[in-house]
């Protein structure tokens, strides 16, 4: 009889930080696309659909420096910073 392995979910202080602020992302009708390639990533217009580009292979904080660093240029309403967001943006 085979056991049932049970998949981790743990996760680190960084993949919530990431999760938040993909969940940002999408909160800002921004879609969040996952690519392999040689490339960083991103935010992107096409038409009036707005993307944001990840590299598969980048390491989690490469990923929410780049968000960070694409944020820093965009007008978030106050509606949708929540208190897990105050503490990853930079004051």
């Amino acid at each position: 009889m085979k056991e049932n392995k049970k998949i981790k979910e743990i996760t680190t202080e960084e993949e919530k930080n990431l999760e938040h602020l993909i969940n940002l992302l999408k909160a800002l009708n921004i879609h969040v696309k996952y690519e392999r390639g040689v490339f960083n990533g991103g935010y992107a217009r096409y038409k009036n659909d707005k993307y944001f580009y990840l590299n598969r292979k980048s390491k989690v904080k490469t990923r929410i420096a780049l968000i960070l660093d694409e944020l820093k240029g965009m007008e978030i309403p106050e509606e949708l910073i929540t208190a897990d967001i105050k503490k990853i943006l930079p004051t």
